[in-house]
């Protein structure tokens, strides 16, 4: 019965909940950074998550298409995007 009760504050946990979606997206920043040489990632303004889509803004075009050829061995769904502002 008290494991029952357990069970439920867990699952019910917006803080746990939040830690799976992290978990299901695979630690995907690191993983995009091993595929890029270091021009590349200092051309990166940010990378994040956006259900399930990986989008990675760039500073400038400068090294648009060298990053999306690199990103051909990643494996999840991902938009380069160059980033105004």
């Amino acid at each position: 019965m008290i494991v029952n009760h357990i069970k439920d504050a867990l699952n019910s946990s917006p803080l746990l909940e939040k830690l799976r979606k992290q978990l299901a997206s695979g630690g995907g920043r690191t993983e995009i950074e091993s595929l890029l040489s270091a021009a590349q990632k200092s051309e990166i303004h940010s990378i994040y998550c956006f259900k399930g889509c990986y989008i990675i803004k760039l500073k400038s075009a400068y090294a648009l298409y060298g990053i999306k050829d690199a990103l051909r061995n990643f494996h999840h769904p991902t938009k380069v995007v160059v980033f105004r502002g």
